[in-house]
């Protein structure tokens, strides 16, 4: 550095503080389309594949099924685990916390959103109408909303189940008219 003159040492400055610039802004313009990609991913969309949507309604009939059953062994296997913990759900007090159906009772669904969180795990919201069937008349009638949270494995096809209340499924999709 002792036969550097001083013109060629501010050069070497200047040089060193642009490339290190250069690197702190690539770095930042990476991570902001990270942060873009992230968002993308956790964008909230209505499913309108077939196949997904019998899958989900085959979840949600299995749990209320098993609600209608009192099969507390198949309910712990199949509730979301995080509900179960913040709920503290166990086998001797699940019924008491669940909603119950009556054997009439089916889900009509009438929204489902989706939102990737893993690669392999999907996540969808659904609000579903629950009717009576009216079997003296072959007609349904309508006796509330309900909505739910179902967490899809995409290769095994496993699915749990967490049971929300209309606030938190706006929270999750916003206020959607159907």
């Amino acid at each position: 550095m002792q036969n550097i003159k001083p013109i060629e040492k501010k050069i070497l400055i200047v040089m060193a503080i642009v490339f290190v610039g250069l690197i702190i802004f690539g770095l930042t313009r990476e991570y902001k389309h990270d942060e873009e990609t992230l968002v993308k991913e956790y964008e909230v969309f209505a499913i309108k594949d077939e196949n997904r949507y019998l899958s989900i309604t085959s979840a949600i009939t299995t749990y209320i099924n098993n609600v209608r059953a009192k099969n507390v062994d198949n309910l712990m296997v199949i509730l979301d685990k995080k509900y179960v913990e913040e709920n503290k759900i166990n086998l001797s007090n699940v019924l008491d916390i669940l909603e119950k159906y009556d054997t009439n009772y089916i889900v009509n669904i009438r929204e489902i959103y989706q939102v990737m969180e893993f690669d392999d795990i999907t996540i969808y919201y659904l609000k579903g109408r629950i009717m009576r069937e009216i079997f003296e008349s072959y007609e349904q009638e309508y006796i509330r909303d309900n909505y739910y949270k179902i967490t899809i494995n995409e290769n095994t096809l496993a699915f749990a189940i967490a049971p929300l209340s209309k606030e938190e499924y706006i929270s999750k999709v916003g206020d959607k008219d159907e």
